[in-house]
């Protein structure tokens, strides 16, 4: 905002006050203020028409493009992945929503720092962070969840196997 020149409202209606006066003059006006008539185009001349609303567009090199949607997948993906292991934990699978919760965790960290890559990614970087944060409460809520809504928290480990012990040689 600091390269913008302020202006004065009593300038704005000076200007909008001659910008009226332009609109009224016709062309034969204009045309003896500058003191020269202008040729009829000829019909086999093809005047150059410039698009006005393309001049502001801004054209993005194709790999910010890429990393945009790789930022943008990853959070998606991690967002998703923490989600299906807050409810793996809900109906009690443990191992599985712990193995869900770590790469969901990894991808958003992965997409936090992509979006600080360009301008173009940044647009996903609260969204990256929310996801990762989400991962990182799936995360926990895998180690706190069980002993928290369970008596015995020993009866969610899977049973383990008598063990044999060899036989003695004496």
């Amino acid at each position: 905002m600091q390269g913008r020149k302020r202006v004065v409202s009593r300038e704005v209606q000076q200007v909008e006050a001659a910008n009226r006066q332009a609109a009224d003059m016709t062309p034969e006006a204009i045309i003896e203020a500058t003191g020269t008539t202008s040729s009829p185009i000829d019909s086999r001349e093809i005047p150059v028409v410039v698009d006005p609303t393309t001049l502001g567009r801004r054209h993005r090199r194709s790999s910010h493009h890429r990393i945009y949607r790789l930022t943008l997948a990853c959070w998606m993906l991690g967002a998703l992945l923490a989600a299906v292991s807050v409810i793996c934990t809900l109906f009690d699978d443990i191992l599985l929503s712990r193995w869900l919760a770590a790469p969901a965790l990894g991808l958003g960290f992965f997409s936090i720092a992509l979006a600080g890559q360009t301008s173009l990614s940044a647009r996903w970087r609260g969204w990256a962070i929310a996801a990762t944060v989400f991962a990182a409460v799936a995360l926990g809520l895998t180690w706190l969840g069980p002993t928290l809504t369970h008596e015995d928290p020993t009866e969610l480990s899977p049973p383990r196997p008598a063990r044999q012990q060899p036989p003695s040689a004496f």
